[in-house]
């Protein structure tokens, strides 16, 4: 089978697209690890499929695959990736947003001067969304001991589960065995049956915030945009900032979040095209 594909990048976090409106394809969990390997495929943090919806030029059905070949339910950077392969490969109404519709929600994104701002919709703090094998606390701070390591956070689901850990200071994230294991004892913990994206933060100031993520299925990567969004929204609703616009800096680049009058959550940040190509699998 041969597939044709676009490599794209956001801030580090590399992804497949792969456009099922112009070609019929098949792909199994064997196939999607194949193709994300970085040494036997063409590698990538996610694999994206999209396809062309009848009723309007603008809308696309989306898929998003881990790396494992897991299903991932919304990835902020794949969305604007995916925003700014649409416009660069269709003859769109471009005052007009793009419609990506997943599973269980449906996001949109424009073009922001030289950026791409996406509207993530809404979040939930219900521990049975995420899922959280535990009774709900109305202040959204939890606390596990586990192995031994007593781990404080609170929880946030965007389409994709999160959870939030702030950091005593900015060097703890220069230790980053420690961060993985408790990254790892999170995600293998009975408390997260789908697992968890684990992301660590520090406040710089009440505009910016420094993160870095552990992913399901990927581990830790350049940048993760819908972990942005959820520590930054977490930030905003927690009280830890006054200000309801935030720039998160990641090792990949920053990027802008927004939470507007609607509780949406509006994301502002780069992406870009590597090159084109095709793979016979």
């Amino acid at each position: 089978m041969k597939i044709t594909f676009t490599k794209t990048q956001a801030l580090g976090n590399d992804f497949i697209v792969i456009d099922t409106t112009y070609q019929k394809i098949s792909l199994n969990i064997d196939k999607i690890k194949l193709l994300c390997h970085r040494k036997l495929g063409i590698g990538c943090d996610q694999l994206l499929i999209i396809n062309q919806k009848n009723d309007s030029p603008n809308n696309f059905d989306y898929k998003i695959f881990n790396a494992d070949g897991s299903t991932a339910k919304n990835c902020g950077n794949g969305a604007r990736c995916i925003i700014s392969y649409v416009y660069n490969n269709y003859l769109i109404d471009k005052e007009k947003p793009i419609n990506l519709f997943m599973a269980d929600r449906k996001i949109t994104g424009v073009l922001d001067g030289k950026y791409f701002t996406i509207n993530m919709g809404g979040f939930s703090l219900e521990p049975e969304d995420i899922p959280f094998i535990h009774t709900k606390n109305l202040d959204n701070h939890y606390n596990l001991v586990l192995s031994g390591v007593k781990i404080e956070f609170g929880i946030i689901y965007i389409g994709n589960p999160h959870l939030i850990i702030k950091l005593e200071n900015e060097l703890e994230m220069q230790d980053i065995e420690r961060l993985e294991k408790i990254a790892k004892l999170l995600q293998g913990s009975v408390y997260f049956p789908d697992s968890i994206n684990v992301n660590f933060y520090w406040q710089l100031n009440q505009d910016t915030i420094k993160l870095i993520t552990y992913e399901r299925g990927c581990g830790f990567t350049n940048a993760c945009g819908t972990g942005a969004c959820a520590t930054a929204v977490y930030c905003i609703i927690q009280s830890k900032t006054t200000n309801k616009n935030l720039d998160v800096l990641m090792d990949g680049g920053s990027i802008k979040v927004q939470l507007n009058k609607e509780n949406h959550i509006l994301m502002t940040g780069p992406a870009n095209e590597v090159f084109h190509g095709s793979i016979i699998i």
